[in-house]
């Protein structure tokens, strides 16, 4: 870091300590805490005030209702996306997560050779690996 950098970051840092002494000093003047709209985030040694209540009613207020062409739309796509219908396709998708056999209950991917895996299996305990 230039000297410039240096010096531009501790005036920030004065520059907020000094913020921050001014946002205490003021709530201790007034006898009161530092609310959510106040707090910055930034101060790790001060815990977030309770976040505002929220009305239930005033909240399902506000939503807007969902037109019968969107919930049309939405019934018609959800017709298309239902999943693997056939055994095969199930066969495959239940693999998807699967990145490796370590900790899994089945060891090998259905595209690699039972045969192999165990002549490397046993090739290892002679080798003294475990």
């Amino acid at each position: 870091m230039s000297d410039r950098a240096i010096r531009r970051a501790a005036e920030r840092a004065a520059k907020k300590a000094a913020a921050k002494a001014a946002k205490v000093m003021a709530a201790s003047a007034n006898n009161t805490t530092p609310t959510w709209d106040s707090w910055d985030g930034w101060d790790n040694d001060d815990p977030a005030p309770e976040p505002p209540a929220v009305d239930a009613d005033a909240s399902s207020e506000q939503e807007r209702p969902v037109s019968q062409k969107r919930m049309d739309a939405n019934r018609q796509n959800a017709q298309k996306s239902t999943g693997a219908r056939t055994q095969a396709g199930k066969d495959k998708s239940k693999m998807n997560s699967q990145t490796h056999g370590l900790c899994s209950q089945a060891a090998l991917l259905p595209s690699e050779d039972p045969i192999v895996y165990q002549a490397f299996i046993e090739a290892s305990s002679h080798n003294g690996l475990p």
